[in-house]
């Protein structure tokens, strides 16, 4: 090959770069490209966080809007978790340990999660903590706890999510209390727990593991939802996931008998358990294995039947033997005492067996048990100040 074949091939490579350079333009489906900038001086420990969060964006097929957001959020907040002063531990859970801590800087009284690092098969970070992080960062509303940045450790074994923090958990409050919580009082904490059930359901967000120890309750009476470790995106059409999901007590039965395609239903059917737990301090199903649990299901609210669950036959689990008693005992655990008809007509609905037939949180809401002006439903005056905590038996834990 001659000289000049050598530069005309030479100035043909580096026209067709050009071209090619020119042709490509933005990828307008990853608006979180367009945040790449301002990753340039966020710490290296925190890249393979991020890009794992970006991986799980992708795979959960979030709103674009919504997901640029949380990038942005996510790269300004890769402080260290040397800027906390450790004041003591909380609890420990199965996807992380909870303590407390002081913010260095600003004072602030504030709740660290460490996140529990058990890598994937193919490497690379856990995907319940990833999509964990996914939504917290991505989520803020009055009755969901605040999560305000996700921090650094030493290693990149030690990530931390940093909340606001509350006094209690609702379990640890009932246990502490000398009384269930009066129905006025009850009315008031289903009232904040729907509002942020309404809120997630509403932005494809299914918690898949509602329960009274996942409810924090600060001294003021605010409740807010927290614990989102086996959380989701769903979409519609509905896609299969898996049935072992949500504390035992609190599983829908659809859950229990195997159903692998389902919503924002389990939810409702968690919030159910919870509105009647608030009455009585204890749980309404109380059972040690799946069985055993549907079948306590069924001798309260009866096996159910063609009327009242059309789909019931065509699950896995229904195929199993199961108690014959087909009446329904539901009113007999809450008598007219307890609650009145309006809160057992919501409750019934929020018991429903059918999926398709269970309340939704925005309907529950609208509820005419939130509007009764009954005595026994709108005594509002005792209620959650410190002073009303102390003298009903609560304990302030911190």
């Amino acid at each position: 090959m001659v000289r000049g074949e050598v530069k005309a091939q030479s100035t043909f490579t580096r026209f067709s770069a050009m071209k090619r350079e020119k042709k490509r333009k933005p990828d307008d489906r990853r608006p979180f490209l367009a945040h790449h900038r301002d990753l340039a001086g966020v710490d290296l420990r925190c890249s393979d966080v991020l890009r794992d969060i970006r991986k799980m964006a992708r795979q959960e097929r979030t709103p674009e809007l919504r997901m640029a957001r949380e990038l942005k959020r996510s790269t300004e907040a890769c402080r260290s978790i040397e800027d906390y002063e450790k004041l003591n531990r909380i609890e420990e859970g199965s996807y992380g340990v909870v303590y407390r801590a002081r913010d260095k800087k600003s004072g602030e009284v504030v709740a660290v999660k460490k996140l529990k690092r058990e890598t994937e098969k193919g490497g690379g970070f856990p995907m319940i903590s990833l999509r964990e992080i996914n939504i917290l960062l991505s989520i803020r509303h009055p009755s969901i706890v605040d999560t305000k940045e996700v921090v650094m450790g030493s290693t990149m074994d030690s990530i931390f999510i940093v909340m606001e923090f509350m006094e209690n958990d609702l379990k640890r409050a009932m246990e502490a209390s000398k009384q269930p919580f009066s129905e006025s009082e009850t009315k008031q904490l289903m009232l904040q727990l729907l509002e942020g059930v309404m809120y997630l359901h509403k932005n494809w967000i299914i918690h898949r593991d509602l329960k009274t120890s996942n409810l924090l309750l600060n001294n003021s009476g605010e409740l807010k939802i927290c614990d989102f470790g086996l959380a989701r995106y769903y979409e519609s059409p509905l896609k299969l996931y898996t049935p072992w999901v949500v504390t035992l007590w609190y599983r829908a039965p659809e859950l229990l008998l195997g159903a692998k395609e389902y919503s924002s239903a389990i939810d409702m059917w968690s919030v159910g358990c919870i509105f009647a737990e608030l009455l009585t301090k204890e749980p309404l199903f109380k059972e040690r294995n799946e069985t055993a649990q549907i079948n306590s299901i069924f001798q309260t609210l009866g096996v159910p039947d063609e009327n009242t669950w059309p789909d019931y036959k065509n699950l896995p689990g229904a195929k199993l033997v199961f108690t014959k008693q087909k009446f329904h005992l539901l009113r007999d655990k809450f008598p007219p005492s307890v609650l009145s008809e309006y809160g057992y007509d919501l409750l019934s609905k929020l018991l429903d067996y059918d999926p398709q037939k269970r309340i939704t949180a925005e309907d529950a809401l609208r509820h005419p048990w939130f509007s009764d002006t009954s005595p026994a439903c709108n005594d509002m005056g005792l209620y959650f100040s410190c002073r009303n905590l102390r003298r009903r038996g609560f304990y302030l834990f911190y």
